[in-house]
């Protein structure tokens, strides 16, 4: 009798509720959470409201609590909450409920009203958001524009003596080389410097100490006009205009090939150094 009274009172209830769960509201939605804030806001959140706690997955961005138990017309309920984070948002639904019988706990069939998922849902999603609000979900294309901005920022400050975050940079005091750049990675640079003390004359790097050196030349505003290696010479030289010939040649003097190119309208470099 029990069984059928609570079959009933489920029936009226969905029939009452109907028109307004056309569609159920089971489940939310919170975008732009930061990777690192999300798990944190969520156990924060559920343990305030009591909820149960949620065992997450955090390399899969997902997670399910054990049955949160409540009450719905008189009659006892349980619900499960399933969680998924993936590129800044959050979902939060509600699976596997189910209602107590006079044999056993059966699953739930019917909608539930929107009005019974909001008070469970919505002071859910309120204290998530309201946790989350300073830290919003950053791309990978967004942390690239940052990267390279800050080393954007690295590069015009790295031009004068000091450590830096990848290389040291130090006044030798020999007429030959001026500067000295040594880079975690093993890499050598050496630049030696015109009359300014700013401009660079000539570069020559060297990927370790014992490698071969490739020299660079620049003219008196900084330019490239030519690079030498163990094998071959480039010379860079103005014919009119914005025009240039590149010429290869071996170290004997021999042409390999040459090419013309245009060179762009600011020739000025934008290796300068700091006294």
């Amino acid at each position: 009798m029990r069984t059928k009274v609570i079959a009933l009172v489920i029936l009226i209830s969905a029939i009452i509720t109907f028109s307004a769960v056309a569609q159920e509201y089971k489940s939310f939605q919170i975008e732009n959470i930061a990777a690192e804030a999300v798990w944190p806001a969520v156990y924060k959140a559920f343990q305030e409201l009591k909820l149960p706690r949620p065992v997450v997955n955090k390399n899969a961005g997902t997670g399910q609590t054990s049955y949160y138990y409540f009450t719905a017309l008189l009659i006892k309920n349980r619900t499960r909450f399933r969680l998924e984070y993936t590129q800044g948002t959050l979902t939060i639904s509600m699976f596997g409920r189910q209602y107590l019988t006079d044999k056993g706990w059966a699953d739930n069939m019917m909608p539930m009203s929107k009005k019974q998922a909001s008070n469970i849902l919505d002071p859910v999603k309120e204290r998530i958001i309201e946790l989350t609000k300073d830290t919003p979900f950053t791309t990978q294309k967004q942390i690239a524009k940052t990267e390279a901005k800050t080393e954007k920022t690295s590069a015009k400050t790295a031009n004068k003596a000091g450590i830096y975050e990848d290389f040291v940079i130090v006044r030798t005091g020999n007429q030959e080389i001026d500067l000295l750049a040594v880079y975690k990675n093993g890499n050598l640079v050496t630049y030696d410097l015109w009359d300014d003390n700013r401009t660079a004359k000539s570069l020559v790097f060297r990927e370790n100490k014992d490698s071969e050196a490739v020299t660079v030349l620049f003219d008196e505003k900084g330019f490239p006009k030519g690079m030498v290696t163990d094998h071959i010479i480039v010379n860079i030289s103005s014919i009119e205009g914005n025009m240039a010939d590149l010429r290869i040649l071996d170290l004997q003097g021999n042409t390999i090939g040459n090419n013309k190119i245009q060179l762009p309208d600011n020739r000025e470099t934008n290796i300068n150094f700091q006294e």
